[in-house]
């Protein structure tokens, strides 16, 4: 009988223990779940907000992504278009640039070739020159043979003998050498006309005029085509020497022939 109240004491304080243990723990997982419960609901109310807020943002994207996309296609159509006259602008231009290159290069093909004639009939024109005993002065683009006035004149404007023959030998080479034009420029000194010359020469410049004349029509009539003339009288105003003195104005009065290559010849 003892044994048997002591192991029902013994039963009843376990039974008790294990109670006490058993009310802990549930008081525990019920406060967690309280607590757990609430912030699934709190993260519930959180996630809806944001559930409405996204789809506010994503609504606008939309709308201005379909506006951007809009306008994006209308700038990519205008493009297409530009892109389309710019190539074409472009092709024409590449044309217009070869037609020009092809110009140049044919241009610069003939002026070589001109060049070379040039060099050619100059070479001509020099040696003719130097075997008849003209003395001449070149230039990149003229040939200049002078003569003075006692050379080529008798009196005034008279052509003398020994002036003709010197013109005869020179226009047998300009007529070989035809690619020329022949300019015949007229120079006087200082000296002022006399009162014997005043009616038919009233100053230098008429006077150095008729001698420039005189020499063109020689040689025209030496069978010079007229074409290939000219003359100029100059008066004092191109002096090569001092008019003070007397070997200074013989100097001066003199005849100046220019010979120039004719362009189209070259």
């Amino acid at each position: 009988m003892r044994k048997f109240l002591i192991l029902l004491i013994t039963c009843l304080f376990l039974f008790s223990f294990f109670s006490c243990v058993a009310k802990k723990e549930y008081l525990s997982l019920e406060k967690k779940f309280d607590k757990t419960k609430k912030e699934l609901y709190l993260e519930k109310k959180r996630n809806k907000s944001l559930q409405f807020l996204f789809t506010d943002i994503a609504q606008r994207n939309d709308i201005s992504f379909k506006d951007l996309l809009s306008t994006i296609k209308v700038i990519n159509t205008d493009l297409q278009k530009n892109n389309v006259t710019l190539e074409t602008e472009v092709e024409d231009l590449f044309i217009q640039l070869n037609k020009k290159d092809m110009i140049i290069a044919i241009q610069n093909i003939v002026i070589d070739q001109k060049k070379k004639k040039k060099k050619y009939s100059d070479g001509n024109l020099k040696t003719s020159l130097i075997l008849s005993g003209f003395n001449y002065k070149k230039t990149e683009d003229s040939f200049t043979i002078t003569f003075l006035n006692s050379q080529l004149f008798k009196q005034y404007i008279n052509i003398s003998n020994k002036g003709k023959k010197k013109l005869n030998k020179l226009s047998k080479i300009l007529l070989n050498n035809n690619k020329y034009n022949i300019s015949i420029n007229s120079h006087s000194d200082k000296t002022i006309v006399g009162r014997k010359l005043k009616k038919r020469f009233p100053s230098n410049w008429h006077l150095s005029s008729a001698r420039a004349a005189a020499v063109t029509l020689f040689l025209q009539k030496s069978g010079i085509h007229p074409n290939r003339l000219s003359s100029s009288g100059c008066s004092h105003y191109n002096p090569v020497a001092s008019n003070k003195n007397k070997s200074g104005r013989f100097l001066n009065r003199r005849i100046e022939i220019v010979l120039t290559p004719i362009l189209d010849f070259f």
